[in-house]
């Protein structure tokens, strides 16, 4: 009897201690997603590309940066449009054209969004050799190559990127 409550003692401190751990571990938050997937798309780019220039390279991180701000405004807007959108859909008596116009704002901003990403793509390729074309043209883009490096668990950035240490 003594041993069984040793052992059910013993079981249940370290399930004790397993759980404190799983718990105390960094967690990743929305904006930290967003500065990883910026970092891991740059070195995806510099670290992929056969004999990057100190040229070419400080082209490509001027073009992710002005990409990246741009980009971060349309964001903001989606997210705006998006809790618009919530709170007409939550309305006691919901206003369906109100609700329709905030929908086709972010269908709108979301082709913004395709097309810079677009020419972002095309004016990186521009920069490179007719060798680093191919190489950049095999290259996944947009939520393909994000899902790549993904662990599956949606919100909780590249933390599979191979290219993040190597900064």
């Amino acid at each position: 009897m003594k041993t069984m409550k040793m052992i059910t003692a013993v079981l249940f401190m370290l399930a004790f201690m397993a759980a404190n751990t799983a718990i105390a571990q960094p967690g990743s938050g929305y904006g930290k997603q967003r500065l990883d997937e910026k970092n891991c798309n740059r070195a995806y780019y510099n670290h992929s590309l056969p004999n990057l220039s100190e040229d070419q390279q400080t082209k490509i991180e001027k073009l992710h940066d002005q990409h990246f701000k741009s980009m971060q405004a349309i964001r903001d807007q989606m997210a705006e449009k998006k809790a618009r959108l919530n709170t007409l859909n939550h309305a006691d008596k919901p206003d369906m054209d109100a609700i329709n116009k905030v929908i086709e704002d972010i269908g709108q901003l979301k082709v913004q969004m395709m097309k810079k990403k677009i020419t972002h793509r095309l004016e990186i390729r521009n920069l490179l050799t007719d060798e680093q074309k191919i190489v950049f043209d095999k290259q996944p883009m947009g939520k393909m190559h994000k899902k790549h490096f993904r662990s599956g668990k949606q919100g909780r950035g590249n933390q599979n990127c191979p290219y993040n240490n190597q900064n």
